[in-house]
This record gives structure tokens, sequence and C-alpha cells, in this order.
């Protein structure tokens, strides 16, 4: 489908809004794994990473639109994230799907809870539309972290930690500043 102004004008405007729903951050890395791309990677490394879907999926389905993956999926519906996610990009993919579903579980969490997952929310290309390294400037995980959407006051889930075997969440410096 086509990128429509408004979704562009959102992705430069308004980092809360960089959200997909909880199914749909799991819709997509379950595709992800169904793919030959990503069952070769595994087999060569023994693991698939954040990273690896970043260069792999991310990157190629939002090049060249200035929309992430979050404002490609979401489009032109408009809402704060009602959580935050905090990862390692080094970890398992499929651990960090494991851990996800057993906090949404515990937590009991819905499906369409509004989730800023960073990998997907922030534009991760640097190409002639747009460079994601601009989007730092307006403070994005500072944003959400300071939503009155993800307090949970007001209705929101706050932030999840997400830990895995793999990789330490507190090794990334956005990890420790979030």
């Amino acid at each position: 489908e086509k990128v429509t102004e408004a979704m562009k004008a959102r992705q430069w405007r308004n980092p809360k809004q960089w959200c997909l729903t909880l199914a749909q951050l799991r819709e997509v890395l379950e595709f992800c794994i169904t793919t030959e791309v990503y069952k070769d990677l595994k087999a060569k490394k023994g693991k698939v990473t954040m990273y690896d879907i970043n260069e792999f999926f991310v990157k190629p389905w939002s090049a060249q639109t200035g929309c992430s993956t979050a404002v490609l999926m979401r489009r032109e519906a408009e809402a704060d994230a009602q959580v935050m996610t905090s990862h390692a990009w080094g970890e398992d993919v499929e651990e960090f799907l494991q851990a996800l579903a057993t906090w949404a579980e515990k937590e009991g969490i819905e499906d369409t809870t509004l989730v800023w997952f960073c990998l997907f929310a922030n534009y991760q290309c640097e190409d002639a539309v747009a460079l994601a390294s601009s989007q730092i400037d307006m403070s994005p995980f500072a944003k959400v972290i300071e939503s009155d959407a993800v307090k949970a006051e007001q209705g929101g889930c706050g932030m999840v930690a997400v830990h895995t075997t793999s990789a330490d969440l507190y090794s990334r410096l956005w990890c420790v500043h979030e």
C-alpha cells in the first residue's frame, strides 16, 4: 500500500505514536521466523538476533519510505503507546518472543495493547529519504517513558525490561538510559 503524507508526518512528529499492537509485534517476528532467510541465518549462527531482523527484514521493508515498520503497519491510526519495551538487540528472537509472551500472560496484557518497540518504532534506514540518526534528536525513548499513556494510573502498562539468556539487557547504553 502507498505511504501517505500523514504517515510520513507522524514518523517525524510524535514518537509516542510509533507503536504497534502486541499482536502485530508478535506477528511480524513470527513471520520472519517462517522465512528461508531467517532459517538460513539460524543454521549458520545458531540464533537470529534483532540486529539480523533489522538488517534482513526491517530495513528492506521500510527503505525509501521515511516510515518505521510500526507506522507502516498501523498506517494512519494515531494513538500513544501504552507500554515500552526495553531489550537487547543481541538477544535471540525466539527467546525474546517467549519472554514477552510470558510477561503478557502473567500481567494480563491484551493483544490490542499498543507497544513501543524501538526496532519497529524508529526509522532504521540511513537513506536519501531520511536519516535514522536524526530521530535521536527528538528523544523518542524519553518521550515514551515520560508519556502519560504508559503510566499505570492512566491505564498504561509501564515498561517491560525483557531479559533473555542470550544477551545482557544492560550492555546496551539505551537500555541503561531507559
